[in-house]
């Protein structure tokens, strides 16, 4: 990866690397490029969006997850820099963005990994549009894929794979991934994070939406959250299980949230030569017969299903003839 050369008598930037789909500093493209751009200051923020605590369908162990996986990253940075850390800025990311662009002291860039999901997809065009009529240099970095989608689907005949073989034919026509990249050694300063004197969601301005967590639609919600209000809207702080109103967890997850853990596993699993030499997938007899049992199944289903209609009408013909 290239060097980003800041030109001799500019002032160095002031970047704000926004983590989403990729909550490491291990192998991470996007905190990377963020170093290259050698700058004076670099704060690492999560939006703590409440189109994921209250649209999302999430259980406890997934959220556990998550939770887990932002605190190992707030870590890993306060390994590397005592005063750095995962600032968490909650509210809605177009609200947000427009606060941090204007009121932190001078930000001039906004770096981020990729993001395909429709969601994503919708949500950042926002923001860039945004930052662009702000003067705000924006940077996505490609890190979250191996390969960037819209060229796989060019190779593909622009059309999108719908098999592995289809993909692998389409990556095999663009040049390989690059390497994992390693934990950086050193962080530059966080800059200043002040927040809104209410919160980026004041309940003067914000109704919260239809929660379909809670115990109410089938989630395991028992009352609202509490992350978005006074006093913790008013911190930079990684929301507790509590905040969310999640019961206390009845079972332990198989696995924990973070990069370390994950690479530890990684790790285990390559140092199993035996175990890689001989995988292979599924052979295509049991998954055809697989596909066979379960639409003998469905046909089943349907049938009796049909039959039931049938005998509701016939029961209505005899009501109608007496």
């Amino acid at each position: 990866m290239g060097s980003i050369a800041v030109p001799q008598g500019r002032r160095r930037p002031k970047v704000v690397h926004w983590f989403r789909t990729d909550l490491r500093v291990h192998d991470s493209p996007s905190l990377a490029k963020a170093l290259e751009l050698d700058p004076e200051t670099l704060t690492c923020v999560w939006t703590w969006d409440p189109a994921y605590v209250y649209s999302h369908r999430v259980g406890h162990l997934r959220w556990s997850f998550l939770l887990e996986s932002m605190q190992v990253l707030s870590d890993q940075l306060t390994k590397i820099n005592k005063d750095q850390r995962l600032v968490v800025l909650k509210g809605e990311p177009t609200k947000v963005w427009d606060w941090v662009f204007k009121e932190w002291e001078g930000v001039t860039h906004l770096v981020y990994e990729v993001d395909t999901s429709a969601y994503a997809l919708q949500r950042d065009k926002q923001v860039l549009l945004l930052a662009k009529s702000l003067g705000i240099t924006v940077v996505p970095v490609l890190g979250h894929t191996l390969y960037d989608v819209p060229s796989i689907i060019k190779k593909n005949n622009n059309a999108p794979t719908t098999t592995v073989a289809q993909w692998g034919k389409a990556a095999a026509k663009l040049p390989s991934p690059s390497l994992p990249l390693p934990v950086p050694t050193s962080l530059p300063p966080m800059g200043p994070t002040p927040l809104p004197t209410l919160g980026f969601l004041p309940l003067t301005e914000w109704k919260p939406p239809l929660d379909i967590n809670s115990i109410d639609l089938g989630g395991d919600r028992t009352s609202p959250p509490t992350c978005f209000l006074p006093p913790l809207s008013l911190t930079t702080t990684i929301p507790t299980p509590e905040s969310l109103s999640l019961p206390p967890r009845t079972a332990s997850p198989l696995v924990p949230g973070g990069e370390l853990i994950a690479l530890a596993r990684l790790e285990k699993v390559l140092k199993n030569k035996e175990w890689i030499a001989a995988f292979s997938k599924p052979r295509g007899e049991a998954r055809g017969e697989h596909t066979k049992e379960r639409n003998d199944r469905r046909k089943d289903e349907a049938t009796r299903k049909v039959r039931r209609v049938q005998k509701k009408a016939e029961t209505g013909k005899k009501r109608e003839r007496q």
